[in-house]
């Protein structure tokens, strides 16, 4: 069996190619940067370079493979040109699906965002929740619009095609950037973080990284052609969070809770400099606005239909702490 996958070099994609690597099923991997593929030795990966711009780069890659893992997507927090959130999540799938259908593969699973589903402002997010809000920022809009147009294309050209949504993603890392969730994570542990964003009250669901690449690769054996599944893990407050992590990692810090007006102000500023300056904002003040609202989530179908399993949150936590502690200690020497 050969598996071609998109964005193997992110978060998820690391942990999913170490699993399917465990399957013994040989990868096609699609890379933009070749200084990336560190971690990728084994004899049964094979690396093409490439983006999914590319019709032609795709077409190489996923040619010999039955099966697609579609993780790329261009998730950073501010693009100068809002267009690019489009051309790549939307006008990039759609590259692989055409690509997939022209080479006869048996089933494609696409890696969404649980963010699209918006808020649970009047009842906890599910697969059938209708978003109750506008968009908070055209990543969100992007991904949204990238299922609609999987899934009208999946009907139209009768490509069996399966979406998946993570929540918040953490855990450790193999050689892929952290996500901003175990990033957090690190600066509790490994420095001196002591912030908690507004009240602390506002809820959001947290996955393990390990569970929601295991949830990949259910999607793919069990999931049905046109269905989404939220891929999760526990709702919890802020204070929640930290205390959790507190207890885990026995450091105890005295926590301050940041208000909402001075937040927006570091953001404000953040997005002041990447415009008129130069880099990347840590923060906006569209991605900020979101910590104002609940994301309580329910993955029961992910559960159910897929065979889906969530971590105990104790030992998702203590996983976490302990490879960046580790990690932590090597760099200090």
């Amino acid at each position: 069996m050969k598996v071609f996958i998109t964005g193997a070099t992110s978060t998820i994609g690391n942990h999913l190619v170490s699993l399917l690597l465990k399957e013994g099923i040989t990868l096609h991997l699609l890379v933009r940067d070749p200084n990336r593929t560190r971690y990728f030795t084994h004899p049964n990966i094979h690396i093409f370079q490439g983006d999914i711009d590319s019709v032609d780069a795709l077409t190489r890659a996923m040619s010999g493979c039955t099966h697609v893992f579609h993780l790329a997507a261009l998730t950073r927090v501010w693009e100068k040109n809002p267009s690019r959130y489009y051309e790549v999540n939307v006008g990039g799938t759609l590259n692989v699906l055409k690509v997939a259908k022209a080479l006869g593969i048996a089933r494609v699973v696409i890696t969404s965002s649980a963010g699209g589903y918006g808020p649970s402002i009047k009842a906890v997010v599910t697969e059938e929740k209708v978003r109750e809000i506008g968009f908070f920022n055209d990543y969100e809009c992007s991904k949204v619009l990238c299922e609609l147009k999987a899934k009208e294309f999946s009907i139209a050209e009768h490509l069996d095609v399966v979406i998946v949504s993570p929540t918040r993603v953490y855990g450790p890392t193999l050689d892929a950037e952290v996500s901003s969730i175990t990033l957090l994570f690190d600066q509790y542990v490994n420095h001196s973080w002591r912030l908690i964003p507004g009240d602390g009250q506002e809820v959001g669901n947290y996955a393990y990284i390990e569970d929601v690449a295991q949830g990949h690769l259910l999607a793919m054996r069990h999931g049905k052609s046109g269905e989404s599944y939220i891929l999760g893990g526990h709702n919890m407050t802020y204070n929640t969070f930290f205390r959790v992590l507190a207890e885990q990692s026995n450091i105890q810090r005295k926590m301050i809770h940041a208000p909402f007006f001075l937040q927006n102000a570091y953001a404000t500023f953040e997005l002041f400099k990447a415009r008129y300056f130069s880099g990347d904002p840590k923060i906006t003040p569209q991605w900020l606005a979101k910590g104002k609202y609940h994301w309580e989530v329910d993955c029961t179908k992910a559960i159910n239909a897929l065979g889906y399993q969530v971590t105990p949150l104790e030992k998702a936590f203590s996983n976490t702490i302990t490879f960046l502690k580790q990690k932590g200690n090597e760099t200090n020497h």
